[in-house]
């Protein structure tokens, strides 16, 4: 049921080679329908600390495999498959982190509930659980006849796509996943966002490992920080990398990938 292994498209961008052990790593995700390119400015930025930051395409985006989206179930298989080839072919090794906006966010979080190799991740406006998503938006762009839709309408629709997509949508869940993980997780959240609310994140970081922080952003909305952000929000997210993955401050250059999960 469901599609196969995708192969991934993947730029790796590195600090120069330097005496000692290997740089650790930052996976960095996109949100939905967007691609790597967009977060390259973020990705050099977290190379000049001294990360070996791997840019990535999630199934279904890009120049990655893939016709189908699962919200995070299938695709955080993926990333757990590329860090085993990553590592096997020993550009890998030593702590890892991963940072997303939105869809790309929630992707994260699910990814660190299965895998213990991630010190550190970075969500930018994630949700809670994909139902719980579809139900915000719902309210957001149907005002008043979205409050209307019976939550039975809801759940047959998420079991047909679930279907269609070979998934099951209750897995999409990166609040049960999130209490698995033992990850350092930053949640970041703008108080003004409509489509995906904070409260999603507060929710989230209730359920979170120890060590956690949860930053909310007055003036923001879920476009303004999941786009773009702010040389604000760089910095934080930098800092928090720098915090639990104790990289150093070097240059980078860019080499690009692409991986066959097969």
């Amino acid at each position: 049921m469901g599609e196969p292994p995708a192969a991934l498209s993947i730029w790796i961008i590195d600090p120069p080679a330097a005496a000692g052990a290997a740089p650790p790593t930052v996976f960095v995700l996109h949100g939905i329908r967007d691609r790597k390119d967009h977060l390259l400015e973020l990705g050099r930025a977290l190379a000049a600390d001294g990360h070996r930051v791997v840019l990535v395409d999630l199934r279904g985006h890009g120049r990655s495999e893939g016709d189908w989206l699962s919200y995070g179930v299938r695709e955080s298989v993926d990333l757990a498959r590329l860090l085993d080839e990553l590592t096997a072919r020993g550009w890998v090794s030593g702590p890892a982190g991963v940072m997303g906006p939105s869809y790309g966010a929630a992707t994260a979080i699910q990814w660190a509930g299965r895998d213990p190799r991630l010190a550190a991740v970075v969500a930018v406006a994630p949700f809670t659980s994909l139902r719980d998503v579809v139900r915000d938006y719902l309210r957001h762009y149907l005002p008043g006849l979205g409050e209307l839709i019976p939550d039975r309408l809801v759940d047959d629709g998420l079991a047909r796509a679930g279907r269609r997509a070979g998934f099951e949508p209750a897995e999409a869940a990166p609040l049960r996943a999130i209490r698995s993980a033992r990850a350092h997780v930053l949640f970041i959240h703008g108080r003004n966002d409509r489509n995906i609310p904070c409260a999603h994140s507060i929710r989230l970081h209730a359920a979170a490992p120890p060590g956690s922080r949860l930053l909310l952003l007055d003036g923001e909305d879920h476009f303004s920080i999941t786009r773009s952000g702010t040389g604000t929000t760089r910095q934080i997210i930098r800092d928090w990398f720098r915090r639990w993955l104790t990289a150093s401050p070097t240059p980078e250059s860019i080499r690009a990938e692409t991986t066959d999960p097969s």
